[in-house]
């Protein structure tokens, strides 16, 4: 997940230039940014493998979404 938010955060920006599309650009920036934050908020230790199915119920939710 790390990985692919950061080649978004990466790549979108110079999109912008090439594009001309600021606004377009950062409401999308905006949108993969906001994909962490089911990550920052959940409490579960991702390392313990009894919370297992919770881990891969947030993958299968961000792979989704992106």
């Amino acid at each position: 997940m790390a990985e692919t938010l950061k080649k978004f955060l990466v790549f979108l920006p110079n999109l912008k230039s090439v594009t001309g599309n600021s606004e377009g650009i950062d409401q999308l920036v905006k949108e993969v940014k906001n994909l962490v934050k089911p990550l920052e908020h959940d409490k579960q230790n991702f390392f313990n493998k009894a919370n297992g199915m919770g881990w891969k119920t947030m993958n299968q939710s961000f792979n989704s979404n992106r």
